[in-house]
């Protein structure tokens, strides 16, 4: 009986990998070179710097999924409040397109992170979310 229970537990955790691989490659979300968080083709480091403004220094990276999903609806809210005159355009000398382009790509890397989130709780996978970035494919 209890090979039985260990053979369900496996079937249930590779139905897991496989659906969680494949809305990782719908959202284009991995590691580039096995180190580097990249979502949407973009290098999700690059954008510390927004998200540190946004969330007022609470948040200086993006190794923390949940505390970024916990505060995404403030964090996009502040982009999209600030999207007309962006404060890297007003502080940074960034051209106005560049810079609303940038708060375009930090929305989506929050939006993508917190439905990652959401999918591992709902997939009962929540030992992910700890990993962050460093998921590892998993």
């Amino acid at each position: 009986m209890e090979c039985i229970s260990q053979a369900v537990v496996k079937i249930s955790e590779a139905k897991v990998n496989r659906h969680m691989g494949e809305w990782r490659r719908q959202h284009r979300m991995g590691l580039d070179r096995g180190r580097r968080l990249v979502i949407g083709g973009l290098v999700v480091s690059e954008f510390r710097y927004l998200l540190a403004d946004y969330s007022d220094g609470e948040l200086s990276s993006f190794e923390d999924f949940q505390a970024i999903a916990d505060a995404a609806d403030a964090l996009t809210a502040g982009c999209e409040a600030d999207f007309l005159n962006p404060r890297e355009y007003q502080n940074l000398n960034i051209g106005l397109s560049t810079a609303q382009a940038n708060l375009k790509d930090l929305m989506m890397i929050i939006r993508t992170i917190a439905q990652y989130v959401q999918e591992c709780h709902e997939q009962g996978c929540e030992e992910r979310i700890a990993l962050g970035p460093q998921f590892n494919g998993k």
